[in-house]
């Protein structure tokens, strides 16, 4: 299995722009057959226990 991971972060992410090329990113990420998961910065930085138990249960599914 192959994982892409998005962070997203509105100072980045804030324009229509950033907006499509994301989904066109997470579109292709999908026709690669990578799973896909996006975090936010409140993910990654105010609730990471969440996102890392996310991250740890793929990849030992990978496994």
């Amino acid at each position: 299995m192959r994982l892409t991971v998005e962070l997203d972060s509105y100072t980045y992410h804030h324009s229509r722009h950033s907006w499509e090329q994301d989904r066109r990113r997470e579109r292709e990420a999908y026709a690669r057959g990578d799973d896909f998961r996006r975090y936010t910065w409140g993910d990654v930085f105010e609730r990471p226990d969440m996102m890392l138990t996310e991250l740890r249960a793929l990849c030992r599914a990978a496994a």
